[in-house]
């Protein structure tokens, strides 16, 4: 008996189960319109979906980006990254290779740091997955044709502009600004009360006072800025008096967008071409004054006294800026009021408001 062989006993062991892989969704589609906004709506609702019929995934967040490919920061596409390296998400679901990385190099360095992570990349139009290794060469060349095809879209919609400009047939021709509004044609045609508004700027500026005190007479006469306010910007008076509209021309081409892929809008220094159409419409200032034509044909430096860059505040550091004397004058008045019973020298002053006045006519 104690020859016995032991009972066979089987026991099952219940499979482990595994914990769900975290999945980020990332969407991008090219400009802020609101059109895009279906195109983005769209491509989340499919991988969503996606998502949804894969037990083994959950869906940890999506990151969204509106913006053009060349725009190197994009703040959903960095804190996606940014994740992946804190070990929130597993996978990477992306609609197609062309939304995911600006060119060919930026998608394989990326491709390769997540990677390195143990972050797989899942492009779903091409059904192509990272973590096969088979699939880098073709991931590689993919990658290259979406680039070549976006070059040459920039191309195309470059040389579409450029007809449509030598034309004279482009819409941004009758833009609307400042001063203009739209007849039943879509031409521009004088807003009388807002034209109003410009020839006043440009008389004050020709008369000679700096932009800071034709904002002053402006709020003194009770005239609206451009959004309706009552208060105006340096900038608002800045673009008025460099806009060529007002002499009935249209410049095109001020500003062009860089090489690919950085294709950021730029202002143009000269590198590309600009179009100009003269008698494009009605011009708000008259014709026989030349001193309108001369000054919107210059570049515009704000009239300014030159002994200004002599002013330094040896307290704030400022140099040749209107904001300096009136500082002072008002901190003179704070530490009055703060200190009352103190004894203070009238002398300085009345000699920074001689000043004033003489630099500023304040």
């Amino acid at each position: 008996m104690g020859n016995e062989k032991p009972k066979l006993k089987v026991i099952i062991i219940p499979p482990t189960r595994q914990p769900l892989k975290k999945v980020g969704i990332h969407c991008r589609v090219s400009t802020t319109h609101e059109s895009q906004d279906d195109s983005l709506d769209i491509q989340i609702k499919t991988l969503k979906q996606y998502v949804a019929y894969s037990p083994k995934w959950e869906l940890c967040e999506v990151y969204t980006d509106k913006d053009s490919g060349g725009n190197v920061f994009r703040p959903g596409f960095q804190k996606m990254i940014f994740d992946c390296y804190e070990n929130r998400i597993n996978i990477v679901l992306v609609k197609t290779i062309s939304r995911f990385a600006r060119n060919t190099v930026d998608l394989l360095e990326t491709v390769s740091r997540l990677k390195g992570l143990g972050v797989e990349i899942i492009f779903h139009q091409e059904n192509l997955r990272t973590c096969e290794a088979d699939n880098d060469i073709l991931i590689s060349a993919l990658s290259a044709i979406a680039q070549a095809e976006s070059e040459s879209m920039g191309e195309v919609i470059k040389w579409g502009l450029k007809r449509g400009f030598l034309s004279g047939n482009s819409k941004l021709y009758s833009r609307k600004c400042f001063g203009y509004k739209h007849n039943e044609y879509g031409e521009l045609i004088i807003d009388e009360g807002q034209a109003e508004v410009v020839r006043t700027i440009f008389d004050l500026y020709l008369s000679g006072l700096s932009v800071l005190l034709i904002i002053r007479e402006l709020v003194k006469r009770k005239m609206k800025s451009p959004q309706g306010n009552d208060r105006w910007s340096k900038h608002a008076i800045q673009r008025i008096l460099t806009n060529e509209k007002y002499i009935g021309r249209v410049l095109l081409g001020k500003t062009c967008t860089g090489d690919f892929p950085n294709n950021k809008q730029q202002k143009n220094d000269g590198g590309q071409d600009q179009f100009l159409m003269k008698n494009a419409h009605e011009p708000i200032l008259a014709k026989r004054n030349k001193n309108y034509s001369s000054l919107l044909m210059e570049k515009y430096t704000e009239i300014r006294s030159p002994y200004v860059q002599s002013l330094v505040c040896l307290i704030l550091g400022f140099r040749g800026e209107e904001k300096i004397i009136p500082w002072m004058v008002d901190r003179f008045y704070e530490m009055k009021k703060l200190y009352p019973d103190e004894s203070y020298d009238q002398g300085p002053l009345l000699a920074l408001h001689e000043l004033n006045s003489r630099l500023y006519g304040k």
